[in-house]
């Protein structure tokens, strides 16, 4: 979890903050290098630079000048039906944010860089007020403007004003101006596809978890392909280093941060420190359909870092115009009791870090963990085939379900229990952590929602053997247990058929010593989008979200398995039918015998 994250949820630079980064648009960097950047400072003061299509010209304005910068670029050659775009990026200078005490939007409005477009040559130095030019906002020190095809069959005339209230502050800010009429230089579909018809377009970039020295992040969910991996990839930079709220949508100050980090990283590592595959954990709703998934590597323990998408799959990026994505920020972990597993054979679903003691390898840990969860799932999958699963004939037990999916939501119950993910101690588990910590204090009344936004952690000690009483090597000290959610236990609920007689905990009574739930649940620790609202384009958590384990602020409030994913897949939430049979076995975590030992009925 950021320990910046929290603070950003309100103010003004929050808004400013998810207003850009998290609408989640996509930018394009044109340039002739390789690093994306410009070939040098123009001048656009006196008469309009002109620009070659699809290269960005970079410039400066004086903030408490007048006067504009123009531009242009030369009609279309490619033919009359076609779409014009341009785009305007902050790149540094003074920060410029009204009062404290503003809320009003129009009071940051006049805090940002004006871009004006014009398709009329008689207006070649088009002004903010020009009946015939159009006027937008560098938000987050991003601005765009799409124009449909034939608007703009004379050519394009750019204007490029500072804001209109520098609130006393003096010097230049530092811009870029892209135009083109050969590709959009944004994506402005919500999804982050700058081409909706593609089907290898990435579309929001999402945190897996991190260790004390690495991360996993992974792209959302594609379409099933056709062939051809999905074009994305990775640049990131320590929070420290990436740009402020007002310009965090600039596409040059991301660009600029990514590189400075970059200078900092020795050059033996410059191309490993990132590896890249394809997966397709998280993804039953889609047969065959792949994401991609990065292995970050060789980070800073306790450290702040912010990693964008883009579309280039190489690390560092390669070519010179390539998408960035919206940002997500994480913290790498302090606790060395903590170490990232992913690609488990036998929990397909896990990627994040679980309790394995210094001392013993990875591969020796899994070993040990698979020898209790491959015969416990080979009881349970007989047992679920007493029932005549395959024979359509014999009846349905469910219109939604079948006894596939109740194999996968037991397996995946089964290994949120068997690896525990393993997340930093809480220094006063009382005020850091919404779980109860042995019970004592839920007695059946409400505890009402999570409005504190705190994350589901158990302590446990040193001393304390596994759950299962695997070899998972000794630890050193304590280390908090990230709980699971308590949709991955409903979701067995939901998809086994009724001889199963599962049953989980109820939230107020025993559930919060061994589960946590979605930081937007209801009080009875269900449903979505019921604590409390999300604010203005998902501002809460930032960005547009259901179901939330993790919030786009590196949050995590409990281990949800891919639950969540298939949730949103299916657009519906989990419930407990309130009725079991007197056989029904306990989910509940004290009473894992119960679970884990399945009897053949």
């Amino acid at each position: 979890m950021s320990n910046s994250s929290r603070r950003r949820r309100s103010g003004p630079n929050c808004c400013a903050r998810s207003r850009g980064a998290l609408a989640a648009l996509l930018l394009i960097i044109a340039a002739g290098s390789t690093s994306g950047t410009s070939a040098g400072l123009v001048d656009g003061t006196a008469s309009p630079y002109t620009l070659t299509d699809l290269r960005a010209a970079e410039s400066t304005i004086d903030i408490t000048s007048a006067n504009g910068a123009f531009f242009s670029l030369p009609a279309p050659t490619v033919g009359a039906n076609t779409s014009a775009y341009v785009t305007l990026s902050a790149c540094s200078g003074p920060e410029i944010y009204p009062p404290a005490n503003s809320r009003h939007r129009s009071a940051f409005d006049r805090t940002y860089l004006r871009l004006v477009v014009s398709t009329n040559s008689s207006n070649a130095q088009p002004q903010p007020g020009s009946e015939d030019a159009s006027v937008s906002l560098a938000r987050g020190g991003f601005a765009a403007k799409v124009l449909d095809p034939g608007d703009a069959l004379d050519g394009l005339w750019i204007g490029v004003f500072p804001p209109k209230d520098p609130h006393g502050l003096t010097g230049n800010l530092t811009f870029e101006v892209t135009a083109s009429y050969n590709a959009p230089p944004l994506g402005y579909t919500y999804a982050g596809s700058y081409d909706t018809g593609s089907k290898d377009n990435v579309y929001v970039l999402g945190l897996d978890d991190t260790d004390y020295a690495g991360a996993i992040l992974s792209a959302a969910p594609q379409e099933v392909l056709s062939g051809a991996p999905p074009k994305a990839g990775i640049i990131f930079s320590e929070t420290q280093r990436a740009p402020s709220s007002y310009f965090n949508s600039s596409a040059c100050a991301i660009r600029n941060a990514f590189y400075a980090f970059l200078d900092s990283v020795p050059d033996a590592r410059r191309t490993d420190i990132v590896q890249l595959n394809l997966t397709s954990r998280g993804l039953p709703a889609n047969a065959g359909a792949q994401r991609t998934q990065f292995k970050i590597t060789g980070l800073q323990a306790g450290t702040n870092y912010t990693a964008w998408l883009t579309s280039d799959p190489t690390f560092p990026p390669s070519s010179p115009n390539f998408f960035y994505g919206p940002a997500v920020k994480f913290m790498t972990k302090r606790n060395t009791n903590c170490r990232l597993v992913s690609d488990v054979s036998f929990c397909p679903d896990v990627a994040y870090a679980t309790a394995i003691g210094p001392s013993m390898t990875t591969a020796a840990a899994l070993s040990s963990i698979n020898e209790t969860v491959s015969p416990t799932l080979a009881n349970f999958t007989k047992t679920l085939h007493t029932f005549n699963c395959d024979n359509t004939d014999f009846g349905m037990y469910s219109y939604i379900a079948t006894c596939d999916d109740c194999q996968a939501a037991y397996q995946r119950w089964l290994c949120a229990v068997a690896i525990p993910r393993c997340v930093d101690t809480p220094t006063d588990a009382a005020t850091q952590s919404a779980a109860s910590q042995n019970g004592s204090d839920l007695t059946g009344a409400s505890t009402g929602v999570n409005a504190q936004l705190l994350p589901y952690v158990a302590t446990r000690e040193a001393s304390s053997p596994t759950r299962l009483n695997t070899s998972v090597g000794t630890f050193h000290g304590a280390w908090g247990e990230l709980l699971p959610c308590m949709g991955v236990c409903n979701m067995v609920e939901i998809m086994c058929p009724p001889l199963m007689h599962w049953l989980c905990p109820l939230w107020d009574i025993t559930a919060q010593r061994d589960y946590g739930t979605w930081a937007d649940a209801n009080a009875a620790g269900f449903g979505q989008g019921d604590n409390g609202g999300a604010g203005a384009n998902g501002e809460r958590w930032g960005g547009v979200q259901r179901y939330i384990a993790t919030d786009s602020f590196g949050n995590q409030y409990c281990n949800p398995l891919g639950v969540d994913l298939v949730l949103r897949q299916n657009n519906r939430a989990a419930r407990t039918s309130g009725v079991h049979s007197s056989l029904a076995m306990v989910a509940g975590m004290p009473a894992l015998a119960a679970a884990l030992c399945i009897a053949i009925l």
